[in-house]
């Protein structure tokens, strides 16, 4: 069985590759124009950890918390969707596609949509090229020392803004 690839630059990508990167922008972009404009997402974007300051302007909190659940459950089962075909699975296969999720969530910033897929995506080139030039047994743990490190040393990611807090 042959796998069709298209040549971009000097790397091979499959056409399954092209497609899951055409759907996550896809996706990324639907929901970066929708949500805001959507009323469940107005409110979510106010500050949901008081609330009882959220209940008194008239936000449904336990309404908003379950769209919030259901919204993340859609979204991590079209990623199980768009990433079956490429990978095969075991047993550990979901803790490691979690920490990956993770690691790259914390690196573009996890308040971010647009920066956590961003991280998502560096995070993979990262590991790529220490696959091709360290080697392929420490592609996990370099991308969690680098969620570390990261941690360490911008807890907000790089690609949120910081805020003061009164």
């Amino acid at each position: 069985m042959d796998v069709e690839t298209v040549r971009i630059g000097g790397a091979y990508l499959s056409i399954d590759s092209i497609l899951i990167v055409a759907m996550i922008l896809v996706t990324l972009v639907t929901f970066s124009l929708f949500y805001p404009l959507h009323a469940l997402g107005s409110r979510d974007a106010g500050d949901l950890h008081r609330h009882t300051v959220a209940s008194s302007l008239g936000v449904n909190v336990p309404m908003t918390i379950v769209f919030a659940f259901v919204l993340s459950a859609f979204f991590g089962g079209l990623a199980g969707v768009l990433l079956t075909p490429l990978i095969s699975t075991s047993a550990q296969t979901g803790l490691l596609m979690t920490l990956k999720g993770f690691t790259g969530a914390v690196l573009g910033g996890i308040s971010s949509p647009v920066g956590s897929v961003i991280g998502g995506f560096m995070l993979g080139l990262i590991e790529a090229f220490a696959t091709g030039f360290i080697s392929s047994t420490y592609q996990n743990a370099i991308g969690l020392g680098l969620m570390i490190l990261l941690l360490m040393a911008r807890p907000q990611g790089l690609f949120t803004r910081t805020t003061r807090q009164a």
